[in-house]
């Protein structure tokens, strides 16, 4: 204190993100100012100046000023999720997956990788539960998958946590690479044939490799999506190629094409599942994420619907065209931010 005036300071964060919920993390920089010595209210700041005596005013959230201050997100933001998430709906619903991925990377323009996770985790989980428990094939999943998602699990957990130790621009660099990568991979067409007696060995090093990736990224589709295509589920065990009883063959066509939409439903929710332990234990799963969360699960849910129509009106292939070039886009921009 001098004279009448009293010296603030206040914590900075990258790209916007209010103290309310980076509350106890370092910050990137310290902004400080003077004020007059009397109780007042800096509106610029949404922090109300409370007097303790004669002591300097102690500065604490005004949560009262914005109806979601609770929640630690501004009204512009929860806008922002709605429009997000009803655009990542109608890509799923339109091609019938994306929804996690371009729901990630639009997060990620303002949200730090890690929080964009978080809100991500329910919609995901409540929109994939039935593509991965109904159907004919759960049985064979859990026979031929087991190691798959069983590693899932470890590489998501233990990515998660250690990407909360990295520097924000490179957990940015590294979901935008990956986007453009997932792009890529979509638009070049390349498909691959995996024998069914090389699954024993590749299974689980895809699964942890899906795993790291998506702890880091919250990207749950690389290298999973493509080895899951390229699988006969016609075949089984090998030497027992033409056994009925075999669990980990597919008895019909039904069966295989269930056996794919059903094991891609099957490793997202394994993968946010793990990411959630993984965020969870470095405390950055706070209860804040539910309203963002759900108002995500809602619109996402509408945007799918609204993706059927679409794609009932629009060819598939120029649909899928201009999502994965935009997800280019999109994640050449993040990668080019975070080396600059």
């Amino acid at each position: 204190v001098e004279g009448d005036w009293c010296r603030w300071h206040r914590p900075v964060f990258s790209r916007g993100v209010s103290p309310r919920i980076y509350s106890g993390v370092q910050s990137d920089r310290v902004e400080t100012g003077w004020i007059p010595a009397q109780g007042q209210d800096d509106t610029s700041s949404n922090f109300k100046i409370l007097l303790s005596g004669s002591q300097c005013p102690l500065a604490i959230p005004a949560v009262t000023r914005y109806p979601f201050a609770m929640a630690g997100y501004e009204h512009w933001e929860l806008i922002a999720i709605t429009v997000v998430f009803f655009a990542g709906g109608v890509v799923k619903g339109g091609i019938g997956l994306g929804l996690p991925t371009v729901s990630i990377g639009l997060m990620a323009i303002w949200l730090p990788v890690e929080q964009a996770a978080g809100i991500l985790i329910l919609p995901v989980i409540l929109t994939n539960i039935w593509q991965a428990f109904f159907g004919t094939a759960f049985r064979l999943i859990l026979h031929r998958l087991w190691s798959l998602l069983g590693a899932l699990v470890v590489g998501s957990t233990a990515a998660a946590i250690l990407i909360a130790e990295a520097d924000t621009a490179l957990a940015a660099g590294l979901l935008g690479a990956m986007l453009v990568t997932y792009a890529v991979l979509g638009l070049s067409g390349a498909r691959f044939a995996v024998p069914v007696r090389a699954e024993p060995l590749l299974s689980p090093v895809m699964g942890l490799a899906t795993g790291l990736i998506s702890g880091a990224t919250a990207i749950f589709v690389i290298p999973v999506v493509p080895y899951l295509q390229s699988l006969d589920f016609h075949k089984g065990r090998p030497g027992r190629e033409d056994d009925s009883t075999d669990p980990t063959r597919a008895t019909d066509d039904t069966m295989v094409k269930d056996a794919l939409i059903q094991s891609l439903g099957m490793t997202v929710l394994v993968s946010a599942a793990g990411l959630a332990i993984g965020l969870g234990a470095k405390g950055n799963l706070p209860v804040s994420v539910v309203l963002p969360g759900s108002i995500g699960t809602a619109m996402a849910i509408l945007g799918m619907i609204a993706g059927r129509k679409i794609r009932n009106r629009l060819s598939l292939v120029v649909f899928r065209r201009w999502v994965l070039s935009g997800l280019t886009l999109l994640g050449l921009v993040m990668v080019i931010r975070a080396v600059a």
